[in-house]
């Protein structure tokens, strides 16, 4: 037996349970402090997950008291409510922090645990037909926003209490494993950066220990090392395709910028476009191309293709970088995907109002070159990392598809969650 409720009748009795962001002036960017409470923003809302829980900004416990009707605490539940709509996050309850401050764009809701469970609350608003509905609301003027009377009003239909954490219980599982190679993946990465920063910035290479250090134009680097430019080191640099993306399969996948900023390209919300056969040979990517953004505010984010992805092709925004012989794909990477790489491409922009760089600038950085047999060493190390990487982020890409195609079956009760198990160990294996 279902019930339809409002958003205010599932909120908690206490003061604030449902309340939205400061306005104006009580928060903006000159109170964030290096450490103290921290802000939730869009960012820390991501569409894939439940909550980010980095790249936050801090306000001063001072002022996280002063804002008090504004606090979100573990459990609760955050909307955006100005910008990208439809994102929700479901604040950890082990995670690091007691208390955070909810942003100008965002709504927090603290819901009735006699009422209803959040975490299912969570997964109802994750279902594309209730985004939709979100986004629909949206006042048409300006940048896209609702209001904290609409999330009041908005109804929601409910199975019982203990239905509702059963089947919240079955879809966390998906996310826990999600979660679970998240953090293998940014291990390997760490134990990649590690390495690579050990042997090619502090210059501790095995067998390279002692080596004297003679100067260059980027400072000393040890003797019978070489300097080049990225472009030096770069078979072929090119400009991307022009066509229109669609998500149905009619050619290749179409990787574009907003498919490379985040940690790992999901293939699987990867587009398709339509190309001719010769231009799909010219613009195809293959293991190894190393593809970096050329405008915009994530200009010089990059990505360097592993083995495992589907036939592609690359937009017009990329420029796609094949690597010589003299060098090594996996320290071309490292180099590129770094903090350092973007500061670079940061300092030498064009455009006031777009930023943007060309394939020259993109490739003007100068680098250090060590010996080939060292390149090939890195390399050798590099694989085993890289392969068990893309394991796991496939691995995650079929757990959010089994999650995403199972997920408004289960909520509206169109399947058990008996019947869905099988699709969970299947997924995890």
């Amino acid at each position: 037996m279902r019930q339809t409720n409002t958003i205010l009748e599932l909120a908690d009795k206490a003061p604030h349970a449902l309340n939205g962001g400061p306005f104006g002036s009580k928060l903006v960017s000159s109170m964030y402090v290096h450490k103290g409470v921290p802000v939730i923003r869009g960012i820390n809302l991501p569409f894939d997950r439940r909550f980010n829980a980095n790249d936050f900004v801090f306000v001063s416990q001072q002022k996280a008291d002063e804002l008090s009707a504004h606090i979100a605490r573990p459990g609760d539940l955050v909307f955006t409510q100005r910008g990208t709509l439809g994102q929700i996050g479901l604040i950890p309850e082990n995670g690091p922090y007691d208390r955070y401050v909810v942003s100008q764009s965002q709504m927090k809701l603290t819901v009735d645990p006699s009422m209803a469970d959040s975490t299912f609350i969570y997964y109802y608003f994750r279902q594309p037909r209730i985004i939709a509905q979100i986004e629909a609301l949206a006042s048409s003027s300006g940048v896209p926003h609702i209001n904290l009377q609409m999330l009041r009003e908005f109804e929601v239909s409910l199975p019982s209490c203990d239905e509702q954490r059963r089947i919240a219980d079955f879809l966390a599982r998906f996310d826990d494993l999600i979660e679970n190679n998240t953090r293998r993946i940014a291990i390997l990465e760490d134990m990649a950066r590690r390495i690579f920063e050990e042997w090619f910035v502090h210059f501790r290479a095995p067998g390279c220990e002692g080596l004297p250090l003679v100067e260059s134009a980027i400072g000393p680097i040890p003797r019978g090392w070489t300097m080049a430019t990225i472009k030096d080191v770069c078979d072929k640099v090119d400009y991307g395709y022009t066509a229109k993306a669609t998500q149905e399969n009619i050619g290749p996948k179409f990787l574009r910028i907003t498919d490379i900023v985040p940690a790992a390209i999901d293939w699987s919300r990867v587009p398709y476009c339509s190309i001719p056969a010769k231009k799909a040979e010219q613009y195809s990517l293959s293991p190894g191309d190393i593809v970096i953004a050329r405008t915009g505010a994530t200009t010089g984010y990059a990505k360097h293709l592993g083995k495992r992805h589907p036939s592609a092709v690359f937009a017009s925004y990329l420029v796609r970088l094949r690597i010589t012989n003299i060098s090594s794909n996996y320290y071309l990477g490292q180099v590129i995907e770094s903090d350092k790489y973007k500061a670079f491409i940061a300092r030498n922009v064009g455009g006031a109002a777009q930023p943007n760089a060309n394939a020259q600038v993109l490739t003007s950085m100068p680098i250090i070159l060590p010996p080939k047999r060292l390149l090939e060493q890195f390399d050798h190390i590099m694989e085993g990392f890289a392969d068990l990487r893309e394991i796991l982020e496939c691995a995650n890409a079929n757990l959010r598809a089994q999650r995403d195609l199972l997920l408004p079956k289960l909520i509206a009760g169109e399947i058990d969650v008996s019947a869905a198990a099988t699709a969970l160990k299947e997924a995890a294996e």
